[in-house]
């Protein structure tokens, strides 16, 4: 350890992280609760302007003891070590901070008695240990280093049970994982779509082609885990973050599971989005519909539309005569046209193309939308696309956004073009992470001396 300095944690940023002062600049570290005191040493280089956490000399009463523990390494969670009512009123703050300039701020919805085991989307990557050992888990944060993961808090519980069959066939097959850097072995990781009633997706992600134990591994975990519905093999050997490459082949099962949604079967794929807490997504679906008050006379684009879930959640509740979804994923595209047929929707269109280009297309058409629902991924919607929003005078605007800080950016452009926020409300899709879902209704206001 080399020089530490005595500092105080002043807040959270707006990516959830601890910052304090120090000769006149702002650091920022992991861990710390506003007002803990610590010692703490400053990381340079690439870091610079980050420290790390060597000693917490003063504890914040809000401070309890993780129940992870792989917490300090993993890097996943952010707020195991606080109360689940002050990770939300630390949530609030945030997004107070942030957005208070463009209207009123709620406080953030939490999931209520049991905010734990709640994602649906599970991704382990695979290892071997010093002992020669398969092992499983996440990579630890800034790093390259597989953190070994039995049982996550937050995910479901399907997957830790499969996990552990899959690592002991590989055991017992001696099948090594891949490598990425010798380009040898076998499973690189395993991604797990969960539905509400435990139906479960297993897709092995494989380094190599070769893999003659597929059928017999697809038939270990079918046998010892009646709730896997389908299973397919991935293949993806390039040195990439990206989990799944690009071919796949059905082991066992339809190659999908079906979810409910408020009340909607919805047909998820390994390769489609899907929102990773269904019971929060229920909650502010159902509020984007109220809230803006979406009716039969509205027609409705969803940009980033996805599997078409805030779609048809949309054209069930609002009755909206006319609800077009565009999505540049194909994979997506297909499941939210196969779930709209199943459901029986009429009214329902999906179009596989980038948001923008279609935007731009249906502005040159004559097209217009009374309303417009963007779902974009976290660096926002951006100044192209809301130029083409603009540029079509949509009455309301749906914004539901997963990134706080990009939201602040692209509202402080609608504002500047007449377009108000009348709702703007966070709610906590991802317990226990520095992560927190932002609902925004917009309004346009009408022209100086207009009727309309």
């Amino acid at each position: 350890m080399g020089k530490t300095y005595t500092i105080r944690c002043t807040a959270l940023n707006e990516n959830f992280a601890s910052v304090f002062s120090f000769n006149n600049a702002t650091f920022e570290t992991k861990g710390l609760l506003p007002g803990e005191k610590a010692e703490v040493s400053l990381l340079y280089g690439k870091d610079k302007g980050r420290a790390k956490v060597e000693k917490i000399t003063e504890i914040s009463e809000e401070r309890i003891n993780p129940v992870c523990p792989v917490y300090e390494k993993c890097g996943g969670c952010s707020f195991l070590h606080t109360s689940y009512e002050n990770e939300l009123r630390l949530k609030t703050e945030v997004c107070k901070k942030l957005l208070s300039d463009f209207g009123e701020v709620a406080d953030c919805t939490g999931m209520g008695e049991n905010s734990f085991h709640y994602r649906n989307k599970v991704h382990a990557t695979l290892s071997l240990s010093k002992k020669g050992k398969v092992t499983s888990g996440l990579y630890e944060e800034t790093s390259h280093q597989l953190v070994p993961v039995t049982e996550c808090q937050i995910e479901r519980t399907e997957a830790s049970e499969v996990m552990k069959t899959i690592r002991k066939f590989m055991d017992d097959f001696r099948l090594p994982p891949y490598n990425e850097d010798t380009r040898r072995g076998t499973l690189r990781h395993v991604l797990f779509r969960i539905s509400k009633t435990g139906e479960t997706l297993v897709c092995l992600v494989c380094g190599t082609k070769i893999f003659p134990e597929k059928h017999r591994l697809a038939d270990e975990i079918v046998k010892k885990h009646p709730f896997v519905k389908t299973v397919i093999l991935n293949f993806n050997n390039k040195k990439t973050s990206f989990v799944l490459g690009d071919k796949d082949e059905i082991l066992y099962g339809p190659g999908y599971v079906t979810d409910e949604l408020c009340g909607i079967r919805f047909r998820i794929s390994a390769h489609s989005f899907y929102q990773v807490n269904t019971e929060m997504a229920e909650k502010i679906y159902t509020d984007a519909v109220k809230l803006s008050g979406l009716g039969k006379d509205d027609t409705v684009l969803d940009a980033y539309c996805g599997i078409g879930t805030i779609a048809m959640t949309a054209a069930k509740l609002s009755g909206a005569k006319e609800m077009t979804g565009v999505e540049l994923n194909p994979a997506a595209v297909r499941d939210a046209r196969e779930s709209a047929k199943n459901a029986g929707f009429t009214n329902l269109r999906f179009i596989d193309e980038d948001a923008g280009d279609f935007l731009s297309a249906a502005i040159g058409a004559d097209l217009h939308y009374s309303c417009i629902i963007m779902d974009p991924p976290r660096s926002g919607a951006g100044e192209n696309f809301l130029s083409a929003v603009v540029k079509m005078k949509p009455e309301k605007l749906i914004y539901i956004s997963c990134n706080p800080a990009t939201l602040a950016r692209d509202l402080r452009f609608l504002a500047g073009k007449k377009y108000k926020a009348e709702c703007i409300r966070p709610y906590d899709m991802f317990p226990h992470t520095a992560n927190v879902e932002v609902l925004c209704i917009l309004s346009r206001k009408p022209a100086a001396g207009s009727k309309n």
